[in-house]
């Protein structure tokens, strides 16, 4: 008579292999159907209730597994709910949890290994970075919703984001604080005084304020993470003003939760910013290199094609409609200043290549024929002018109007 072996899930099993003798950490675990070894690969972090251990099996399958910081202070409820989120979040993906009560208390936690870097490790530092990785937080965290959970502690080292050549995915990881929508709040959020409340709201700025209870424990509501996002990617930029801070994020702050924007509003309009950014990207971009032209001629030429292809990049139907959806009449200071500084460098790469050519034909560089040749080079010289020509796009779709080509010379 035959036995049938259990299918193999790639989870581990109930119980540990064995035990390192130095750290007394667990080293070694067999898969559910124990047809797999996984040993310790390294250590992942340590949050002050948990720690995140690595392991790998012979064939490059990966294993999260994680158990109390400090075997004195093991809590279970939250590992619990770490479970509960990790199998609303990802059903398709093996979690095992394992609570042990000898010789003392002790948990393990066994979820599926997510690729990426968190947002904390990510280099957010350009518009477009940024509503990327918000775009696909936003995304990720609408998902978990629709699945009837809120995650509460969403914070940048609790998002993984994996870009790829056409999109780009964001996981949300811990969820030991969540809670099924509309159920009350754990003791996490429990505080004694109004002075406890301004501390811990200090300590957890990431937190929604209404979190926080003295009494009765608050219903777990989305608009929770919508703050909690906003939030979040707020840190990641470097004022708390201007046109993404003023148009992402403060509206998602508001202390009344039912005064906050849905995700799915934030959605459409970061979709809006991210084709938007794509054009100012385009500009930034721009190559100034006139290091190939050997004439005052040559360089003056490029700099007008240089010229003509902001204004083209500034005068696209994609670039004019979307400004026309944010009702933007006047082109906003951000992007003013990235066009102007763009048309710094090329006025300034342009005037130093002339001075190398003229002190190679033995010409002064101050010469008239050179300030001709530059005549032409910078774009925007001041802001208002290019207000009164991005006057022109309409509120009405069927007429956005164009940029004026009078920013083409110099004012």
């Amino acid at each position: 008579m035959h036995t049938r072996t259990k299918p193999d899930s790639g989870a581990i099993n109930r119980y540990r292999r064995k035990i390192d003798n130095v750290g007394g950490n667990d080293s070694e675990y067999d898969s559910e159907g124990g047809t797999t070894t996984f040993r310790f690969y390294r250590d992942l972090g340590q949050g002050r209730r948990a720690k995140a251990r690595l392991f790998r099996s012979d064939k490059g399958t990966k294993r999260v597994i994680l158990q109390p910081s400090d075997p004195r202070n093991v809590d279970t409820a939250e590992a619990k709910n770490k479970a509960d989120s990790y199998k609303t979040a990802y059903p398709s993906r093996p979690v095992n949890y394992f609570e042990f009560t000898a010789p003392q208390l002790d948990y393990r936690l066994d979820v599926d290994f997510f690729p990426g870097n968190t947002y904390e490790q990510s280099n957010i530092n350009t518009p477009s970075k940024f509503i990327t990785h918000y775009l696909a937080a936003a995304r990720a965290l609408r998902a978990y919703h629709d699945k009837g959970r809120v995650i509460i502690d969403l914070k940048s080292d609790n998002m993984l984001h994996v870009a790829s050549l056409l999109d780009s995915t964001t996981y949300l990881i811990d969820g030991g604080t969540s809670r099924k929508i509309g159920e009350p709040l754990g003791n996490t959020f429990y505080v004694s005084s109004d002075a406890a409340k301004e501390r811990a709201k200090e300590l957890c700025w990431h937190y929604a304020p209404e979190c926080w209870f003295m009494r009765i424990a608050p219903l777990a509501d989305v608009k929770m993470d919508v703050y909690a996002l906003a939030k979040t990617m707020g840190a990641f930029l470097p004022k708390k003003s201007g046109l993404i801070y003023d148009s992402l994020i403060s509206p998602y702050l508001q202390l009344n939760p039912k005064l906050r924007p849905t995700l799915d509003e934030l959605e459409k309009k970061l979709l809006i910013f991210q084709k938007i950014f794509l054009v100012v990207d385009e500009i930034a971009s721009i190559s100034t290199d006139f290091s190939g032209f050997s004439s005052r001629k040559e360089i003056s030429d490029q700099s007008v094609l240089l010229q003509k292809q902001i204004s083209k990049l500034l005068n696209s139907d994609t670039f004019l409609s979307n400004c026309t959806l944010l009702e933007m009449h006047t082109l906003h200071r951000d992007i003013h200043d990235i066009c102007y500084k763009k048309s710094q460098e090329i006025k300034e790469s342009a005037q130093m290549r002339i001075n190398q050519v003229n002190h190679v034909n033995g010409q002064n560089p101050l010469t008239e024929s050179t300030r001709t040749a530059l005549r032409n080079v910078a774009i925007f010289s001041h802001r208002d002018g290019v207000n009164a020509a991005l006057g022109g796009i309409q509120t009405n779709k069927k007429s956005v109007g164009t940029f004026d080509t009078r920013f083409d010379c110099i004012r």
